[in-house]
């Protein structure tokens, strides 16, 4: 046995109990698990009590908003039904986000109900030539359904239908709004303040990347008094750590302080990373024969190296394009591009990390790169060929960049942390100082290079933060 409050027999009955507790790869169901949430949440459920607004939720990939959607639509919805749910890829139409919306309401209502109000008086054109045709396929229902909805005009009807047949107060979730094809965001835009201006009764909460909210609505000011934008930052340090000890004492477990922080730190704020180191450290104990009732550095440093190998092809992937460089020190300038706690770096603070980071890792005799040539590196980062990892910042000022995708950072800290470089603790600067943990036995990704004892002239003082080791 590996818990001391638990008992699973199989790897089936340990993931039905963790998965109660720790879902990277899918939303949050429970307020009770969504921690740093709470200001969010209260605007969202108030807003959906004003008659017609819409909630739209803005965030970077992997902060959470799907999870605050979905418990946002729970509180709202009323009991006789589920909240309907649907998510937009890249060749979605307004026509075929309300087909599919009219697809999941008949899935939870029976046919029989449609006849069943007609019979009482009321009239559901639309929706009776629908279920009059609807074959068993789903290629068959959407297209019935298509061939109802040519116009704004006609998707509000249906919508309309749709309120009146699926529950006392529907609610609509439509996530990824970002990848919908944006010729169809004035439909859409139409169809916003439609539901207002004819009181339909029908919620929609929208989600969609941070940068998106004003290129879909920015020239819509009449649909934007029908929205309430809720932009969801990463989780604050607290957050993180709450979210960490309080997830563990569900399984009797606690965690010293400076693992804790060591979690908080790498993750970069997004839940998303957290949930996957805690679930890969459960995971790890459940393998154990004896009891384990604390986490300590090692228990961490150990699945650390799982959680990379487990993490999206995508971000490794990405990782390899952006090192796909002859220059040894490709990887030092990757993770010196993390360091920052905030979201715009310069060049100046970058590079001040990349020499802490130089002089931890490499030999005395060993040189640095000049500015010139580290700028140039760090400028290479913001093209295709080298993953477009960097953007300039939305500030415009020269020689200052942010994450194309701020989860992505979370990666890197990850990485640098598998080779011994630990981000902890923020200056005035707001740079998280990097300090050399353990000397790691596994090679940079790009040379292969590794350190597996001390190299010449240790222990010494750091040229930049001035850190004895």
């Amino acid at each position: 046995m590996s818990f001391s409050n638990i008992d699973p027999k199989s790897d089936y009955e340990f993931s039905k109990i963790l998965n109660k507790f720790v879902t990277p790869s899918e939303p949050i169901t429970t307020p009770e698990r969504l921690f740093g949430r709470e200001d969010e949440l209260k605007r969202a459920s108030r807003a959906l009590l004003d008659p017609g607004k819409q909630i739209f939720i803005i965030g970077e990939r992997g902060v959470g908003k799907t999870s605050l959607a979905n418990i946002v639509a729970s509180f709202h919805q009323s009991s006789d039904a589920e909240p309907l749910k649907t998510s937009c890829a890249e060749d979605t139409t307004f026509r075929t986000l309300i087909s599919d919306i009219v697809i999941k309401a008949l899935n939870r209502s029976k046919f029989k109900e449609i006849s069943t109000k007609q019979t009482k008086g009321i009239s559901f054109p639309l929706l009776s030539k629908i279920s009059a045709n609807l074959g068993q396929e789903v290629s068959v229902k959407e297209k019935v359904i298509l061939d109802q909805i040519d116009t704004v005009s006609d998707a509000l009807t249906i919508l309309q239908e749709i309120s009146e047949l699926h529950s006392e107060n529907p609610v609509i979730v439509v996530d990824e709004l970002d990848r919908m094809n944006k010729d169809n965001i004035r439909p859409l835009s139409d169809i916003i303040k439609g539901i207002s201006d004819q009181r339909i009764n029908i919620k929609f909460i929208f989600t969609a990347v941070a940068q998106t909210y004003e290129l879909i609505f920015g020239s819509h000011e009449s649909t934007r008094r029908q929205l309430e934008i809720i932009e969801l930052p990463v989780l604050s340090w607290d957050s993180r750590m709450e979210l960490i000890e309080k997830t563990l004492n569900n399984f009797d477990i606690s965690i010293d302080r400076t693992t804790s922080i060591r979690i908080s730190a790498i993750s970069d704020g997004f839940p998303h990373y957290i949930h996957f180191i805690l679930k890969q450290l459960l995971w790890n104990i459940f393998e154990t024969k004896e009891v384990v009732t604390e986490i300590d550095l090692s228990s961490y440093n150990i699945a650390l190296n799982d959680v990379v190998k487990q993490l999206s092809p995508e971000y490794s992937l990405k990782y390899h394009r952006a090192i796909n460089t002859r220059h040894i020190d490709c990887e030092l300038v990757l993770w010196s591009t993390s360091i920052g706690e905030w979201i715009i770096n310069s060049l100046d603070e970058m590079f001040e990390a990349y020499l802490e980071i130089f002089y931890l890792l490499r030999d005395e005799q060993d040189i640095p790169l000049e500015k010139t040539k580290f700028n140039s590196m760090v400028r290479d980062l913001t093209k295709a060929q080298r993953g477009k990892i960097l953007v300039s910042s939305h500030s415009g000022k020269r020689g200052e960049y942010e994450f194309s995708e701020k989860i992505f950072k979370g990666y890197i800290r990850i990485q640098a942390e598998l080779h011994s470089i630990n981000i902890k603790g923020i200056d005035e600067k707001g740079l998280i100082t990097p300090i050399l943990t353990q000397w790691s036995n596994i090679p940079l990704a790009r040379t292969g290079y590794h350190q597996s004892k001390p190299p010449q002239g240790y222990p010494r003082k750091s040229s930049v933060f001035g850190n004895y080791m």
